[in-house]
Parts: structure tokens; C-alpha cells; sequence
């Protein structure tokens, strides 16, 4: 091989390392800049796959405390019972199709309202109930997932309903966002 050849193939070495380390050098930041972007992005465990799965639901109606369903039942307004509202909501919804046992179903959707005993420091935004749906695999009866949302403290019973209203909508966003495939 002759020098000149040898100089050649030597420079087009070169210059092909040159570059290369420049790509990378530039490529470095960027993915320091993506990971730090995703570290700084809180994780979000994903819903169990039998929830998007499921084709059948069995709703189950675990109670209501007597407190939340006296004050919506003072109003003298005709109204739905908490868990009826939510039957209707699941009806109305039509993502799952409802059976009437256990048995038959693919996923139970356990609802309750309960009580919240708490210290409130902030009387405008104090919790006094909690609507809760906790869904249960039918098969195995192992509990999947429990969705909660809050029912906000009010001085009229018709602006408790109302916050009670807005904790049911919420509730079915949830279940919605579960239901959807991932």
C-alpha cells in the first residue's frame, strides 16, 4: 500500500470518528434532556387488563351511610338513591353488559357511600362522604382496583346534592378511563 493510499484511508478514518463523536455528543444532552423530562413525570401504575377485558358486570350494592342519604332524602325532592343513580349511570354508559349474579359476570363493581370522619381545617372544601366503587375480578373475587371520590361538606342540602352529583360524573370518568384499552 502506498503512502498516499495509507494517508487517504487514514483521513477518512478520521473524519469518520470525527463524526461520529459529534452525533453522539449531540445525542447525549438530548437523551439527558428526555430522561430528566421523564423522571420529572410522576408514575402512573397501570389498571389491571381484566378491567378493559371485561365484558360482563355484576353491580353490587355495598350500602350507604345514613348521614349522606338523610341529608339528600331532607330535601322533599324526589330523587335517586345513591346507588340507583349508579346503576342508571352504568346503564346509561352501556360499556359493560349487566347480569344479575355473580356468577354470570366477568368483573362485580362494588358501590358504597360512606362517611368520612375527619378534621377539616378549611370548612369550604371539607369532605363528609366518600362514593367508592371497588371492582372485584368474579373468577378469583380478588379485588382489582377501588376508585374513590369525594363528596364536599355544603350549607344547603341542594348544593350537597349538587357536590354529590359531581362525585358520582367524576366516579364514571374513572371507570371509564379504566375501561378503555391501554
Amino acid at each position: 500500500m502506498s503512502a498516499s493510499n495509507l494517508f487517504a484511508r487514514l483521513a477518512k478514518f478520521t473524519l469518520c470518528a470525527a463524526l461520529s463523536i459529534i452525533t453522539l455528543g449531540a445525542a447525549a444532552p438530548a437523551h439527558a434532556q428526555n430522561t430528566k423530562q421523564a423522571s420529572n413525570d410522576p408514575f402512573v401504575a397501570p389498571f389491571p387488563p381484566a378491567i378493559a377485558a371485561g365484558k360482563t358486570v355484576f353491580l353490587s350494592n355495598a350500602g350507604a351511610a345514613p348521614d349522606p342519604v338523610e341529608r339528600m332524602m331532607s330535601s322533599g325532592k324526589p330523587m335517586a338513591l345513591p346507588f340507583s343513580q349508579f346503576y342508571s349511570a352504568m346503564q346509561s354508559w352501556g360499556r359493560y353488559q349487566m347480569v344479575d349474579s355473580p356468577a354470570a359476570a366477568d368483573l362485580v363493581f362494588e358501590f358504597s357511600l360512606t362517611n368520612t370522619v375527619a378534621t377539616c381545617s378549611d370548612p369550604q372544601n371539607c369532605q363528609v362522604a366518600l362514593v367508592e366503587v371497588v371492582i372485584y375480578d368474579a373468577r378469583t373475587h380478588f379485588r382489582l382496583w377501588t376508585f374513590e371520590e369525594p363528596v364536599f361538606t355544603a350549607m344547603l342540602t341542594s348544593n350537597f346534592i349538587k357536590n354529590f352529583n359531581q362525585a358520582m360524573t367524576q366516579l364514571i370518568a374513572d371507570l371509564k378511563t379504566a375501561a378503555s384499552p391501554q
